[in-house]
């Protein structure tokens, strides 16, 4: 069963649970040293996760970091998010 199969969110709690356990689940194998993870805001914010992946779903969108954690995102709060194999596909920010 899939990410997506198995958890129907609704509210922020919940996904920041589900979050929260599947994070407990993660080790450092999980966590590619070349991938990142863009988030930006309509208000110019702009976040940089290094070591980091990103899980969307339904409504949300969860990055999980390596050394930060994970974060959740409303998809209605942000601009863009994108997820990048190489720090050369990023190109200047």
């Amino acid at each position: 069963m899939s990410f997506d199969e198995e958890h129907s969110l609704k509210s922020r709690a919940q996904v920041v649970e589900l979050a929260r356990m599947h994070d407990k689940t993660l080790s450092a194998g999980d966590f590619q040293s070349n991938r990142l993870v863009i988030v930006r805001h309509g208000d110019g914010t702009q976040l940089l996760f290094r070591n980091a992946f990103l899980l969307k779903h339904e409504d949300w969108t969860i990055v999980f970091s390596e050394h930060n954690g994970f974060h959740c995102y409303a998809i209605d709060t942000m601009d863009e998010v994108a997820q990048f194999e190489k720090s050369s596909e990023i190109g200047t920010l």
